[in-house]
């Protein structure tokens, strides 16, 4: 299995589902000296997450680890834009103070856009997946404070918004939390 952390619209269950079966949930975890931006130019022309690197270690970023078959990466690297928006970065993140080394999709620099903005059914997808895994109320408060813009594209806006339906009740396990020495 590899070890895939998310942290943008993949948080939530249902989405990452749609996208790639051969996953599980490993852990919630945190990534250290990183800013959550929305800023990725999108070919959708809306804003997409980025695990921005800052280098302070007060910023940090929630998410999920997921186990990945590897016959799926491929598929979820396509999906994600390898080289054409995002690029495979290899990162430490903590949970309940292990380490574990994992990968993860960063925005590649031609790709920003400061002034990128997510459409409201995309900040859904993150704001649910962060509820869905039960990360601090306070991250999820400013997460609901990111500015988000409406898709004009119907079609678009529908197929999300009943994939969004799905994030009840999920097939994925909830997260659990590592023990130390594992």
């Amino acid at each position: 299995m590899l070890k895939y952390f998310a942290y943008g619209s993949n948080l939530l269950h249902s989405r990452l589902r749609a996208r790639v079966s051969t996953l599980r949930v490993i852990t919630v975890a945190t990534l250290n000296a990183h800013r959550l931006m929305f800023h990725k130019i999108g070919t959708d022309d809306s804003g997409k997450c980025d695990a921005f690197y800052t280098g302070d270690p007060k910023d940090q970023i929630h998410g999920v680890v997921y186990g990945l078959d590897p016959s799926g990466k491929d598929k979820l690297d396509q999906i994600e834009g390898v080289g054409s928006g995002y690029e495979i970065k290899q990162v430490q993140v903590t949970q309940e103070g292990t380490c574990l080394s994992v990968f993860t999709y960063v925005v590649q620099d031609a790709y920003i856009d400061p002034e990128m903005k997510p459409y409201h059914w995309y900040k859904h997808f993150v704001v649910a997946g962060a509820r869905q895994n039960d990360f601090p109320e306070a991250y999820i408060a400013a997460l609901e404070k990111i500015d988000a813009i409406p898709d004009r594209d119907h079609e678009r806006r529908q197929e999300n918004r009943l994939i969004a339906e799905q994030s009840g009740p999920d097939i994925i396990h909830k997260p659990m939390r590592l023990r130390k020495g594992r």
